[in-house]
């Protein structure tokens, strides 16, 4: 564990419970998935599926902030599918195995729908 540098007065000191680590949540650490990180994915996920023409209740204010018109519905498919491609890279390893097969199950129909 690093320490962090504080200043005060000009000066520097050590804090002791700084952590170059992610702190474990009570989910994490019971080897459940991590409801933000779900909800991230999921969000990612619709909005992608959304863009492609699935549009449904959890979707429609992307449908209302003009995410999914015509001209820009690829273009969102596609940054969501970056996104969610960028996450399981920085995250692999670090994932429960609910939140890793959740964000491979995401890219991977993600990637089908978009190589058509």
């Amino acid at each position: 564990m690093l320490p962090a540098a504080s200043c005060t007065g000009g000066g520097f000191f050590v804090t002791p419970s700084f952590s170059l680590f992610p702190v474990r949540t009570p989910a994490s650490i019971a080897g459940m998935a991590h409801p933000e990180f779900v909800g991230l994915v999921n969000s990612l996920h619709a909005t992608a599926e959304a863009a492609l023409g699935d549009l449904n209740a959890a979707t429609a204010s992307a449908a209302r902030d003009g995410l999914l018109a015509e001209n820009r519905a690829r273009q969102t498919a596609e940054r969501s599918f970056k996104l969610l491609t960028m996450l399981a890279e920085k995250t692999r390893g670090n994932l429960d195995m609910t939140e890793a097969e959740l964000l491979s199950d995401a890219v991977t129909s993600l990637r089908a729908r978009l190589e058509h």
